[in-house]
């Protein structure tokens, strides 16, 4: 009986046409231009009794730039590159033991590695959820970072406004994902 309401209700074209729609989307694409990516990872401490009223800063120097590397393996020129834009970024938990609610806005910012003041806004976060997580997604910004990227070396900052006193000290990564544009 089963069966005869399903041939009856829908014909074998409409369930094949069905599937076929439903497989044919299976690549899993990102939304961005093709090129390469260059992961970055920072490490840092949120320490206990930080105030709300500050805004806290990270730094990390002298970060060691991947762009040369991946353009020698892909055989390309800096000519070859319209651009470079944030892909991903996020903050984690190292021990999974972090509680990024207190966040009230972040910011993931990139600089020369010399004057932090001269940067660019890779990623931001505001308004911030408020459910206790101890992954935290940061929204990655439209800027091109290919002044910074390009460098043999630059910085990296994070910024960030607390809404709760944390109560124990939270080890925490940054992680930033760059892609390469090609033209």
């Amino acid at each position: 009986m089963f069966r005869e309401i399903i041939r009856r209700s829908f014909p074998l074209p409409v369930l094949l046409a069905s599937a076929l729609l439903l497989f044919s989307n299976c690549n899993k694409d990102d939304g961005l231009e093709p090129g390469f990516d260059m992961l970055y990872e920072q490490e840092f401490v949120i320490p206990p009794g930080i105030n709300v009223f500050d805004l806290h800063s990270f730094r990390f120097d002298n970060i060691r730039s991947l762009y040369a590397t991946q353009l020698g393996k892909q055989g390309l020129t800096d000519a070859d590159i319209k651009g470079v834009v944030t892909k991903r970024a996020a903050m984690i938990g190292v021990f999974n033991d972090a509680d990024f609610s207190m966040m009230e806005e972040v910011s993931l910012r990139l600089y020369d590695g010399v004057d932090p003041s001269k940067f660019i806004e890779a990623a931001y976060r505001f308004p911030t959820p408020t459910t206790r997580s101890n992954n935290f997604d940061l929204i990655p910004s439209l800027a091109d970072s290919k002044k910074y990227a390009a460098q043999d070396r630059f910085g990296m900052d994070v910024t960030f406004r607390i809404r709760n006193i944390p109560t124990q000290e939270t080890r925490v990564r940054v992680s930033l994902e760059l892609r390469a544009l090609f033209k």
